[in-house]
C-alpha cells in the first residue's frame, strides 16, 4: 500500500510499474514496454470521448492567496 506521506518505500518502488528502479532499470525494451503502456491508456482514453487540452504555462487551479501575516499571533 502506498505511503501518501511524500515518499514510498524501496520495495514499493521497485514493485511499480513506472519505476525505472531495479535490475531493469537501463533495459530499454521495459521502457518500451512503459510507452506502450501509456500509449495504449492514451487512446482508451480517447476513445472514451476524453479530450487533451493543453494548457499554458503559468496557469494553475489555484487563485492567488491574500498574503497573511502570522507576526505577533503566538499565544502566551
Amino acid at each position: 500500500m502506498a505511503n501518501y506521506g511524500g515518499s514510498i518505500s524501496p520495495e514499493e518502488s521497485k514493485n511499480s510499474f513506472f519505476s525505472y528502479e531495479g535490475e531493469d532499470s537501463n533495459n530499454i525494451s521495459a521502457k518500451d514496454d512503459v510507452r506502450k503502456k501509456l500509449n495504449d491508456d492514451i487512446d482508451e482514453f480517447l476513445k472514451a470521448g476524453g479530450l487533451i487540452e493543453a494548457v499554458g504555462m503559468g496557469i494553475t487551479s489555484d487563485p492567488p492567496k491574500k498574503p497573511e501575516s502570522n507576526y505577533g499571533r503566538r499565544p502566551i
